[in-house]
């Protein structure tokens, strides 16, 4: 690798003083800049394929370690009134290239808003780890009980050599009609 930098650099030797201004360099108590190229030697990586045995037909290419949870902020709500659906995804590995799938929510409930996917990363790890949300706003239109079915992702996790699936639960809606009498 070659690196092209600026380095700045300061002598400390002295303090400036007035004749630096009226005879010598004015600018000499400000630090001078020098181009420097940096390099290194070369590194062999040896790159394996992902083995195709197992490999699902839904699988989106990620790598690492993985789990997968979805989350509803009320498990009883009324016809008409909003939701948030939450979709979580942890662990190490490329997660900021995954993508879900979408949800399959039940026939009559509407889906608003798809909010862009936030990525936390845990700076304090040497991996790739964090935390990366998916947010639904959905909105029931009938009385009942739907349930939204659980999501998959399948993951290669090169420390195993094998092909994983994290699994989130089903999550169950109950919807209830309010009526309002006028007396």
């Amino acid at each position: 690798m070659v690196v092209n930098a600026t380095v700045s650099s300061r002598s400390i030797n002295r303090m400036p003083t007035f004749d630096d201004f009226r005879f010598g360099d004015p600018f000499s108590i400000f630090p001078r800049t020098e181009r420097v190229r940096l390099e290194s030697e070369p590194i062999e990586l040896t790159i394996h394929p992902l083995p195709l045995d197992g490999r699902p037909v839904n699988y989106s290419q990620a790598v690492g370690q993985f789990s997968l949870s979805t989350y509803i902020d009320s498990s009883e709500v009324e016809v008409n009134k909003a939701v948030t659906f939450k979709v979580e995804l942890k662990g190490s590995g490329n997660l900021n290239l995954i993508e879900i799938s979408e949800p399959d929510f039940p026939v009559g409930v509407d889906i608003f808003d798809r909010k862009r996917p936030l990525f936390d990363r845990d700076v304090f790890r040497d991996d790739f780890t964090g935390v990366k949300r998916w947010e639904y706003i959905i909105m029931p239109r009938r009385s009942g009980l739907f349930i939204v079915p659980e999501m998959e992702l399948a993951y290669f996790n090169p420390a195993e050599n094998s092909i994983f699936f994290s699994n989130s639960p089903l999550i169950g809606i109950r919807l209830v009609t309010i009526f309002f009498f006028d007396l």
